[in-house]
């Protein structure tokens, strides 16, 4: 019987040590990049305003809570990693130039509830604080490009978003690159393979109209492809 109750005595010891992060009003959010670009002082941003959101204005208390924004050179331009520390802390780490910035997003979305669901509403809880446990959590989009018609850049970043439709301008804040053909943003087949060098020896890498392959029509309309 005793040694039940050492047991239990223990684990609760454990617990309380190794319980996991738990972020209220006390967090501090911590840059630790020297030189931070500027999506990474979007990240930066953009985690104190919704933390305040959520939790309320920052209040420093003697726990010494903190979250630490970290580039990792080890890191693609999209990965991430969210991962907690036996003291509490939470680092949140990533490539260049959008990794620290998609893993702010991410953790303000997939962990404490904040969801941008359209440019100009979102859903933001109110919360005294949240037991996010032990993460040790590894991220990267599925797809290299991933096309929003939308012309709103802080929406489209926040939604992982790294390609915009509704502007030439991809501005460093948000990290967006070109990631579609390098001829032309879109509809630029026929500038990689023009039909006038490739049509006659390859017609069969054009388009198949009414049972022949064509590059244009009788009224002289490009069969090109998106």
């Amino acid at each position: 019987m005793k040694k039940i109750l050492s047991a239990f005595v223990f684990a609760g010891i454990v617990a309380t040590v190794f319980g996991g992060t738990v972020i209220d009003k006390s967090t501090k959010v911590e840059m630790s990049i020297s030189n931070p670009i500027p999506a990474e002082k979007t990240a930066e941003m953009e985690l104190r305003t919704y933390l305040e959101k959520i939790f309320g204005a920052y209040t420093p208390a003697s726990a010494n809570k903190k979250i630490i924004l970290k580039y990792d050179a080890k890191l693609g331009a999209e990965e991430f990693r969210i991962k907690s520390q036996k003291d509490g802390t939470l680092t949140i780490s990533g490539g260049r130039p959008r990794g620290v910035m998609y893993g702010t997003y991410w953790f303000l979305d997939r962990k404490l509830g904040v969801h941008w669901l359209t440019p100009s509403v979102e859903y933001v809880p109110s919360k005294t604080s949240v037991d996010l446990g032990d993460i040790d959590h590894f991220g990267k989009p599925t797809f290299a490009s991933r096309l929003l018609q939308c012309s709103d850049n802080k929406f489209t970043a926040r939604n992982l978003i790294n390609v915009n439709s509704g502007t030439s301008k991809y501005p460093e804040e948000y990290g967006f690159q070109k990631f579609f053909g390098p001829s032309g943003f879109a509809h630029n087949l026929f500038t990689l393979i023009p039909p006038m060098k490739f049509f006659k020896k390859h017609p069969d890498i054009y388009a198949l109209q009414r049972g022949k392959r064509r590059h244009g029509n009788a009224t002289g309309i490009t069969a090109s492809y998106c």
